[in-house]
């Protein structure tokens, strides 16, 4: 005869028997890399010794801009990145995972309507915590302001870490959408991926997080050389914990 499903909803045992066999949840060990960033930054020492007209010195300007493209950069990778390494030259070179390459349980293409999202958000939500992060592209939130404006409320700025928040309640959890400014193009300009922040971690190499190592250049040039380094990578635990969704294809 044709059987449904089999739920395994507790043990029974009988009286005065033994101890139950012990079973215990085998770990899947999953692995990624540390990738060294460098951001050199220089300049004369004509030239850093020269007033402009602007309130700070050139070379000040120059190495606050370098040190937000070096986290952009890092924050690109950590979306983007494909995790990788190559050997054939003097020393390997090794390339962290992002978090794009790494989710396949929860990816959804032509997420289009309100009924759709809520789809996929019960995907979403079918693991980890019941309060989780959007980082969606302009498209995405725009598609979201237009069918759930009665959904959303906007948490206030000053305690977001100067980011524009909004949340959106769903019976499924708590969503909390931001506008990442680097889902953009053809292809990621339509792209939103909702993440459990308790299953991400920042890893750095011991001594290698984020350092502005001074006076970099060589000996007896008449300028000065900084860079900012950084040897990281992401970590990610159970990535059935997050999904990724797209309003066109993925």
């Amino acid at each position: 005869s044709a059987v449904g499903d089999v739920w395994l909803i507790g043990n029974a045992n009988e009286e005065g028997a033994g101890l139950r066999d012990i079973k215990s949840t085998t770990i899947a060990e999953v692995s990624n890399y540390c990738q060294i960033f460098r951001t050199p930054v220089g300049i004369t020492e004509t030239a850093r010794n020269t007033q402009g007209w602007v309130k700070e010195n050139d070379f000040d300007y120059q190495r606050r801009k370098k040190g937000i493209e070096h986290y952009v950069d890092i924050e690109r990778t950590f979306i983007f990145g494909k995790k990788g390494i190559i050997t054939s030259g003097t020393h390997p070179k090794r390339f962290t995972s992002g978090i794009l390459g790494r989710i396949a349980t929860y990816a959804t293409a032509n997420v289009d309507t309100e009924s759709e999202f809520d789809s996929w958000l019960e995907s979403l939500f079918a693991h980890g915590n019941t309060e989780k992060y959007l980082f969606a592209s302009a498209s995405v939130v725009s598609m979201i302001n237009g069918w759930a404006k009665g959904k959303l409320q906007v948490v206030n700025p000053t305690k977001a870490y100067g980011l524009r928040i909004v949340t959106y309640d769903s019976p499924h959890g708590t969503l909390h959408i931001i506008k990442h400014p680097l889902l953009i193009g053809t292809t990621y300009g339509n792209y939103a991926v909702g993440l459990d922040m308790e299953a991400l971690t920042y890893r750095y190499l011991t001594n290698r997080d984020t350092k502005l190592m001074t006076n970099r250049q060589n000996p007896g040039e008449d300028s000065q050389v900084d860079e900012y380094l950084t040897e990281c990578g992401l970590q990610m635990e159970q990535e059935q914990r997050h999904a990724i969704m797209s309003v066109g294809a993925l």
